[in-house]
């Protein structure tokens, strides 16, 4: 393919440079901000090596394959694309975009351990996007899509010393802190842990601790019932520790999990705050679905 036809001029960047010849592994593309990276990969880096995607099967599609040409290749998100060059742009997702069937709360993503070496031996880097947002997510799940989660992609660069990891956070994670907050680790506005020498908390003994009281609550009630008291203990936990909702309570144990799985390799952490509608690219205005404050910028937008 003409990879020229996918140029957009951004050649002069270090950042792209560097992803030129690369293989990425990309997490969450099946929510809105992973299909808006993916989009933007294909765009700017139209020599990168290849893209990764690992996507959960469902019961309409089994493997990973037909799930993304069904739900994610066919997004807005790519009109620009298509419309630019629909044809290199086929070529492109034929050729370098590459879907492992997975589930990144299983163990090494629920893959053989082969499959799973040959995956973190081929990547150069990851972009782990995948995460609950929902803010009263029943405690065992967020646990286990914003912390647990993590071990996975620790345990890819555990196998490929040379992996860089990007980890899409929140910048929500500093909580109740209240006043002027520097780019840090933050520290719990609650109920004190303990930190390690190298600046990370230790969550392990926690987690352990959340762990038993969800066995406890699942022990004493079940159906609805359960659901809603495994919400009200996130919101109670988050609370006792300095966290107004399980989603940011659970993300920053992640950030404590990764920073110590992967203290010495490279590790970048990005916070982002409520995510809307593009400002310009791949079109200004451009949005999918409605979340946050979409429902109160729509009708602005379409106010004269």
């Amino acid at each position: 393919m003409a990879t020229s036809h996918l140029n957009t001029g951004e050649s002069s960047s270090k950042v792209l440079a560097q992803l030129r010849g690369k293989h990425v592994l990309i997490t969450g593309t099946t929510g809105f901000l992973g299909k808006v990276v993916l989009e933007k990969l294909i765009r700017t880096v139209p020599d990168i090596g290849g893209i990764h995607l690992l996507v959960r099967g469902n019961k309409r599609h089994p493997e990973a394959r037909a799930r993304f040409l069904d739900e994610i290749a066919t997004s807005s998100v790519f009109e620009r694309l298509r419309a630019d060059d629909n044809e290199a742009f086929e070529a492109f997702v034929e050729e370098r975009v590459h879907c492992v069937t997975g589930e990144v709360t299983e163990p090494m993503f629920g893959l053989p351990v082969k499959q799973f070496q040959a995956l973190a031996n081929r990547v150069d880097a990851v972009i782990n996007s995948a995460a609950s947002v929902n803010f009263r997510e029943e405690l065992d799940k967020a646990l286990a899509i914003n912390t647990r989660c993590l071990d996975n992609i620790a345990e890819l660069a555990r196998q490929n010393s040379r992996l860089a990891v990007l980890q899409v956070s929140t910048c929500y994670v500093n909580g109740m802190n209240s006043g002027h907050v520097s780019e840090a680790v933050i520290k719990p506005a609650g109920e004190a842990l303990p930190r390690s020498v190298d600046g990370h908390y230790e969550i392990d003994e926690l987690v352990r601790l959340l762990d038993d009281k969800i066995a406890d609550v699942r022990s004493r009630y079940s159906g609805k019932a359960l659901e809603k008291k495994l919400v009200d203990l996130g919101i109670q936990e988050a609370n006792r520790y300095g966290w107004s909702d399980t989603y940011t309570f659970t993300k920053w144990l992640g950030e404590q999990l990764l920073m110590k799985a992967l203290a010495g390799r490279s590790l970048t952490i990005v916070r982002p705050s409520i995510i809307e509608s593009a400002l310009e690219e791949p079109a200004p205005g451009w949005i999918e679905g409605v979340k946050v404050a979409d429902a109160i910028i729509l009708p602005m937008r379409g106010r004269k």
